[in-house]
């Protein structure tokens, strides 16, 4: 997972690893830090999990009331992942998934993220 950003100085400087099996999001605050921490506006306490399966297909899977977009759907079920999608989680935080086993292209030339990235977000 990489951070998207509508300045260039800051697009895709965070990068997250996903653990082999089970990857919490949510606040420091939560019981068991969360293996990726966020925070602001939206965030829950517990915010979603990525689960990885035993055939290596990757899954989001949305706590109750956490906002959480693929793609500028809102989700509020178990929903498969691919490479290149995009995720919203709470109100600010933006990220692509990058998949070393996937085959779709990353975000360039006329697809590059700029002042207006954030269309590509919204829930819809």
């Amino acid at each position: 997972m990489v951070n998207l950003n509508a300045d260039p100085a800051l697009n895709e400087l965070l990068v997250y690893y996903l653990k082999e099996d089970r990857t919490v999001v949510g606040r420091s605050d939560a019981p068991g830090p969360p293996d990726i921490q966020l925070t602001g506006l939206g965030i829950e306490s517990l915010h979603c999990e990525l689960v990885i399966e035993l055939d290596q297909s990757l899954y989001l899977v949305p706590y109750p009331k956490a906002l959480t977009c693929v793609n500028g759907e809102k989700i509020d079920k178990r929903r498969v992942l691919h490479h290149g999608d995009r995720i919203l989680w709470g109100n600010h935080h933006f990220f692509r998934l990058n998949s070393p086993a996937g085959a779709a292209p990353a975000l360039t030339g006329e697809h590059s993220i700029n002042i207006e990235f954030r269309h590509d977000f919204l829930c819809s």
